[in-house]
């Protein structure tokens, strides 16, 4: 039994042998080497796993006016300074001028002494055996010089001739001549109606007004005697006195002068409606010209009570010699300041003192038209402080541009939270009215309001902000201009009330805007798509079928659309690039939010799709390059709310099968 096993096991593997001999005999082939066994498996290939944080998200917008807070919440800000508005337009008078003339007029000098003279009896008659004869006679009497001038145009004044007859005899005819030595004028004649009479003194009067007399006199003298008996051993003669006024006015002379002083005043008018209670001047100056037209000397003084220094009234001092030209220059920076106040204008007075000193022996040629002449320039005078009523003054607000600059794609959004104000630094005492607009989009803002001023001198600025209303910014915003044009007036103190202004006072302001991220997207907003380098040195054997996988997570309160390119461009160009293979585009829901529009739930998804065989293709290479595009979707009409937290998540891989194994 067994033997016939075994024989029956050879007879079997005999025939095997010999059927696979045959079989390779007739195949005509030789026999083939063994070979290594070969096998399907899956290839793993991350492409992407990163977070686009909102920060990241924004930057890729490009924005400069994007700010993040302490908790990385993200805001459209932006501040703007106004040019710094100065106020001391009202701390400024214009220039004025101010002409005083004094002419010495009608001059008082003292009179001279009484000028007396006499004739002798026989001076006029022969005298003889005691008796005189009936008998004419004329004398000419030359009297003394009179000594205090040697010409005089006399104003008023009447002149004293007094005659006493002691000559014992009568006359019964008697006139008398005055004639000016200088220029043989008559001064005028005296006649005697009845006479002299022996012992007689008659006065008469010449009236010299008008006239001009020198100190050089002649008397002629005409009369008729009776004659009569001398029985007076005595002296005989005829005396004369005669007497100029006590005080001599006159309109000009040569004469010794007793010394007078003249107070004459101008005033200048400031034709501004500031009415000034006190002030300090910072810079001015007063320009005097002081001219002496005369032929005598002058002290002089200028004086006025509107400017002090130190509690003192204004007060400069000259002397001018005759014909002389002074010119002063007056700074009074550090005065105080205070004009006269009337109903319509402010008055500037400045009075001159001028004396002339008395000349002693000594003479001086004037004339009542002769003058002493002051010409005062007071250019612009800028103040340092001010008390008092300031004219409402305009100012201009200069115009400048701001730029939005809102991230790329949402220049057409709605943004539901602006915040826009005007805050306005008022660095003075004074208020003002502040007229501000705000142009963009073919839409205008207005910013009206009273800007308060300060408290007290020293205290910190005052504040005032002005804002529009939430309804007007939503509209103005809907959709946010590309530029804001920011341009505005104002009128100081516009209420003309009682206040103090300082130099350096000023009004300054910003511009502030602020929003947090919260929008309404009526279209499709594009990111910046990420591009990044893929590895495939390691890929371990040949590729077969592929799938892509992305698992995204949408952090953000809007929906959006994922679109994934796999090519060999490396930037922008692979998503054009016709080479490229597209994945997508996946839409995506948004995340959960709360009844403000903030996220408060993310929404996860997981994708897969077939890898065709460009696809497949491209992991042949060394490397290729993974670009990944996020679109935002459309919100809800009430718009959305980003904050830091909000993110999207993407993890992306490929799987693709490949054959290990044989030769």
């Amino acid at each position: 039994m067994q033997g016939f096993k075994l024989t029956r096991f050879k007879l079997l593997l005999l025939l095997f042998i010999f059927a696979l001999a045959f079989d390779i005999l007739s195949s005509g082939c030789g026999i083939k080497k063994p070979q290594a066994p070969t096998w399907m498996t899956d290839w793993e290939l991350p492409l992407s796993n990163r977070i686009f944080t909102v920060s990241e998200l924004l930057n890729d917008m490009h924005s400069d006016n994007i700010v993040f807070d302490d908790s990385g919440n993200p805001f459209i800000e932006f501040t703007r300074s106004l040019d710094t508005i100065k106020v001391d337009q009202s701390l400024r008078f214009d220039a004025n001028n101010l002409d005083i003339k004094d002419s010495v007029g009608i001059v008082e000098i003292e009179s001279p002494p009484d000028v007396n003279s006499f004739t002798n009896l026989s001076d006029i008659v022969d005298v003889g055996l005691g008796f005189v004869p009936p008998a004419p006679f004329d004398i000419e009497q030359q009297l003394p010089i009179i000594s205090n001038f040697t010409w005089a145009h006399i104003d008023q004044g009447l002149l004293d001739v007094t005659f006493h007859n002691s000559l014992e005899i009568n006359l019964d005819v008697f006139t008398v001549t005055l004639i000016d030595n200088n220029d043989q004028h008559q001064i005028g004649v005296l006649t005697y109606q009845n006479g002299l009479s022996y012992l007689e003194t008659e006065t008469q009067q010449v009236d010299i007004s008008g006239q001009i007399i020198s100190n050089s006199i002649t008397m002629l003298c005409h009369g008729h005697t009776p004659g009569g008996l001398l029985l007076n051993a005595g002296s005989q003669r005829l005396e004369s006195t005669v007497s100029f006024p006590t005080i001599i006015t006159v309109s000009a002379a040569c004469a010794q002068l007793p010394g007078f002083t003249h107070t004459k005043s101008g005033n200048y008018e400031i034709q501004d409606s500031t009415k000034v209670y006190s002030s300090v001047i910072y810079e001015g100056n007063l320009f005097l010209h002081v001219i002496n037209h005369c032929e005598v000397p002058f002290d002089i003084t200028l004086h006025s009570q509107n400017f002090k220094i130190q509690g003192l009234d204004f007060s400069i001092n000259r002397r001018l010699e005759p014909h002389e030209f002074s010119e002063v220059v007056i700074d009074l920076a550090g005065y105080n300041f205070t004009p006269e106040d009337n109903l319509q204008t402010q008055n500037v007075t400045i009075s001159m003192v001028s004396t002339v000193p008395s000349s002693g022996s000594q003479e001086y040629t004037f004339r009542a038209s002769d003058s002493l002449t002051v010409h005062i320039d007071v250019p612009p005078i800028i103040l340092e402080s001010l008390s008092g009523r300031i004219k409402p003054a305009p100012i201009t607000i200069d115009t400048f541009t701001q730029t939005l600059d809102l991230p790329d794609g949402l220049d057409q959004t709605h943004l539901t939270m602006p915040n826009l104000s005007l805050i306005l630094s008022n660095n003075c005492m004074v208020p003002a009215y502040a007229e501000i607009n705000i142009d963009g989009g073919g839409r205008t803002l207005h910013l009206t309001g009273l800007v308060a001023g300060k408290s007290a001198p020293d205290a910190l600025p005052a504040i005032t902000t002005l804002a529009p209303s939430q309804a007007e910014l939503s509209q103005f915003f809907d959709p946010p201009p590309i530029d804001l044009i920011i341009s505005g007036q104002g009128i100081i103190n516009p209420n003309y009330e009682k206040v103090s202004l300082r130099r350096n006072d000023d009004v300054c302001g910003d511009v502030a805007f602020r929003s947090a991220l919260a929008f309404e997207i009526s279209d499709t907003v594009s990111i910046k798509p990420q591009i990044s380098k893929v590895d495939l040195n390691s890929k371990p054997g040949d590729l077969g079928y592929g799938t892509f996988f992305a698992d995204i997570e949408n952090h953000l309160p809007v929906g959006v659309i994922m679109t994934f390119y796999l090519g060999q461009a490396s930037d922008s160009t692979l998503l054009n690039d016709p080479r490229t293979v597209i994945l997508g585009p996946y839409q995506l829901s948004a995340g959960l939010t709360d009844s403000g529009g903030i996220v408060n739930q993310e929404v996860n998804s997981t994708i897969s799709d077939s890898l065709g065989s460009d696809a497949i293709a491209l992991f042949a290479n060394d490397s290729l390059f993974f670009g990944e595009r996020i679109r935002l979707l459309p919100t809800p009409s009430a718009g959305v709310v980003v904050t830091g937290a909000d993110h999207i998540r993407v993890g992306a891989r490929a799987r693709l099968e490949i054959k290990v194994g044989g030769e």
